[in-house]
């Protein structure tokens, strides 16, 4: 038996290797539903509600699976930041229009975008934060509207 770090590095390749085989099946079944999805006029509404509810739910156990490899990897402090000098305005905008998609047809995106002194931070883990908070919002608003506001701050 390995002890040490020879130990943790076992285990952290163990751990990484069965979460590859949930993201290998979850791809699996979401190729096959969508495969299923191709053959819509073969599928009764039933069976098609189910196939939307069996995606929704692997692609959010997708992104818990993400989300835990980002904690894991945050508590090992192996994430490496990159502060540059980040203009906040086109990052907003860029990040409103990949989600604007996805939202329900009931639902308005109001877009308040202002512009705004440039923050120093890591452009990628910002935009992870941004399109995590956006997809949240489009998750969980059914009708009305979700609004991104970016204002300035008078100092105080």
């Amino acid at each position: 038996m390995a002890t040490g770090a020879a130990a943790v590095y076992q285990d952290d390749n163990f751990r990484y290797f069965n979460i590859m085989i949930l993201v290998i099946g979850i791809e699996i079944c979401r190729e096959t539903i969508r495969a299923l999805k191709k053959k819509r006029d073969k599928l009764d509404e039933r069976q098609l509600r189910n196939l939307k509810n069996i995606d929704t739910s692997a692609h959010n156990l997708l992104n818990l699976i993400n989300e835990i490899l980002d904690l894991s990897r945050v508590e090992a402090g192996s994430i490496d930041v990159h502060p540059e000098s980040i203009d906040l305005q086109p990052l907003v905008i860029e990040c409103a229009a990949v989600i604007e998609p996805l939202i329900q047809a009931e639902v308005q995106l109001i877009q308040e975008i202002e512009a705004v002194p440039t923050l120093r931070t890591d452009r990628e883990i910002l935009r992870k934060v941004l399109m995590n908070i956006l997809g949240n919002a489009v998750k969980f608003t059914d009708t009305g509207s979700i609004t991104i506001s970016i204002k300035p701050v008078e100092d105080q």
